[in-house]
């Protein structure tokens, strides 16, 4: 009955957000078309969770990890990987740093195929990349640049040019011959809204979720993506809102609902932090220390089967894992798990998911330090079906750190 309860006041609460949030971003009205639906939504509930902390092992959460190292050739060297997709034939990568600023394509196998590199001033180049997506129907990518959309195909060869300027995009993502963007700016929007859905042509057909100017340059943000593709549908979650909705071409709806109960940021501290500005930096020691989440999901990703978020508490990330068929949830921190399990390697930070399978990166560094560990204890001696052999013959008993860093592509047991 409470979650009942609870349920029914967050869809009038969150409603009413969106009503008043829309009212101070400008003269004109906005009205949302974000559907709360009481069937449709999961309430996430993670207060027990996070109060117990259990130690957990990857062990016992991993079906199934393979590994897939980029190859490392003269065209294809890579020290970051800033962002991943997979589609069902290719793997990409993008580097943006000062000395790379590319779209690394690959097979399923690692094996490098080409890259979009078209650094400069002129017709077909691009001065800096905030974003990429891939469209498969039509096997082009898309680098976002100064609001700028640049296709390529897949031999890297520039296609054309799309001019969305006036929308300030800062995040992109592609599904079903529609375009997605996140607009990170409200003064030069037409009406206000930070979501804006495009069609195959680049004419918006659909704009939403109305923000304050001040949640969108809060500068507290650390890095946080606020769309997500599963190749199926595509998220969207805002800083500070534990909401996760669901995007159409035309509507948005509620999907998941995480509730953090008394590890929740207080909305009146928020709002006095986006008084602050700039000076809210000041405040981030204080905030540390305190014991609730900042600000709400820092990153998510939604397969079929699962959901992942994972949020700041101190300064731990938290990873949590859904089950969308038992409405059972796995939650742990990054300080929780064993150093070193007896098969895979620790979550760090997961980049992605496709397929049902979540992905992450592994930095050289730290495989290099495994490798050394197991064999100074032996590793050879153990017996071949040991967890840990089969680790050890599979990724560290030929690991070369001056490759390319690898990607572990893991499944999840049901729970």
């Amino acid at each position: 009955m409470k979650k009942n309860i609870y349920t029914t006041l967050t869809k009038y609460l969150l409603l009413i957000l969106l009503i008043i949030t829309s009212c101070t971003t400008g003269s004109k009205k906005l009205t949302s078309k974000a559907v709360f639906n009481d069937s449709i939504i999961a309430q996430i509930y993670l207060e027990k969770d996070i109060a117990q902390d259990k130690k957990i092992s990857m062990d016992s959460l991993i079906e199934y990890m393979d590994y897939i190292t980029p190859e490392f050739t003269n065209e294809s060297m890579l020290s970051k990987y800033d962002k991943i997709l997979f589609s069902e034939e290719y793997l990409f990568i993008l580097e943006n740093n000062v000395n790379n600023k590319a779209v690394f394509i690959f097979d399923l196998d690692g094996k490098y195929i080409s890259k979009v590199n078209s650094i400069g001033q002129g017709p077909g180049e691009y001065s800096e990349i905030s974003d990429f997506y891939y469209d498969d129907k039509n096997a082009l990518i898309g680098v976002l640049s100064n609001s700028q959309i640049l296709r390529y195909n897949l031999n890297g060869e520039f296609q054309d040019k799309v001019n969305l300027r006036k929308y300030l995009i800062s995040e992109i993502a592609y599904n079903n011959g529609s375009i997605y963007a996140y607009s990170n700016s409200l003064s030069n929007v037409e009406d206000g809204y930070s979501l804006i859905v495009f069609d195959e042509d680049f004419n918006p057909i659909y704009t939403d979720y109305p923000l304050n100017k001040k949640l969108i340059n809060f500068p507290l943000t650390f890095n946080k993506r606020t769309l997500s593709n599963n190749q199926k549908n595509v998220f969207f979650n805002a800083i500070n809102n534990d909401t996760i909705y669901s995007v159409h071409s035309d509507y948005m709806d509620a999907k998941y609902i995480m509730n953090f109960g008394e590890y929740k940021f207080p909305d009146s501290n928020f709002k006095e932090l986006l008084e602050d500005g700039e000076k809210a930096i000041d405040k981030l020691n204080m905030l540390y220390d305190s014991k609730y989440i900042l600000f709400g999901i820092q990153d998510y990703h939604v397969t079929d089967k699962y959901l992942y978020i994972n949020f700041l508490k101190n300064t731990m990330i938290f990873h949590s894992f859904y089950s969308l068929d038992t409405q059972k949830s796995i939650t742990f921190s990054s300080s929780s798990q064993n150093l070193y399990p007896l098969n895979v390697f620790p979550v760090k930070v997961i980049s992605g998911s496709y397929d049902n399978n979540f992905y992450m990166t592994l930095d050289n560094g730290f495989i290099e330090h495994i490798k050394f560990k197991e064999e100074q204890e032996n590793i050879s001696e153990l017996k071949d079906d040991d967890p840990r052999k089969i680790r050890y013959n599979k990724i560290l008993k030929n690991f070369d750190p001056n490759n390319n860093n690898t990607i572990a592509v893991f499944r999840l047991k049901d729970f």
